[in-house]
């Protein structure tokens, strides 16, 4: 087994591990506390046995809706396993625009948030999050032989260098 695939699988295992405890800590579960509504309920979902996720429609590779309307990405991959090893088929996927999506999981309109959301202070004080599964590196490439970054520093000539960005991003 390569290094690679070993490392996979330990990240969707925490991931996995880390979705099912987020689930059952951040339940909005209707404040019942009979044992037999936690055993029907044990995720403390809206709907029991759904996952509502609220997430984006054009973030490409991480979410993002294919030819036919189907959500698809990493991060929906990621967590349709995830709920899978919970023993929670019935995953609905629903597009929301970035600016509310934090909101709409806070007050429970859905259950989770799957998004690659960037975890932020600010951002602790309205959700809770899982532990981050993304390396979180960014890179420009270029040709070399094209590329006037490869003598650029931020020190002497990032003025001349510009990179597209998309802005409000996650």
């Amino acid at each position: 087994m390569s290094i690679r695939s070993t490392i996979r699988r330990a990240a969707l295992t925490a991931a996995a591990l880390t979705a099912a405890v987020a689930l059952a800590a951040c339940s909005s579960g209707g404040g019942s506390t009979s044992t037999e509504d936690a055993d029907d309920n044990p995720y403390g979902l809206i709907t029991p046995g759904q996952i509502r996720v609220a997430s984006l429609g054009d973030a490409k590779p991480y979410t993002f809706t294919d030819e036919s309307g189907e959500f698809t990405g990493f991060d929906v991959e990621l967590f349709t396993d995830v709920a899978d090893r919970i023993g929670i088929d019935d995953v609905v996927f629903t597009g929301q625009d970035f600016s509310g999506l934090l909101a709409a999981v806070a007050n429970g309109q859905f259950d989770v948030g799957v998004a690659a959301i960037g975890i932020t202070d600010e951002r602790k004080q309205t959700v809770d999050f899982s532990d981050g599964y993304l390396a979180g590196y960014l890179t420009v490439m270029t040709p070399i032989r094209a590329s006037p970054m490869k003598t650029a520093s931020p020190a002497s000539d990032s003025a001349s260098c510009r990179a597209p960005c998309r802005r409000r991003t996650p």
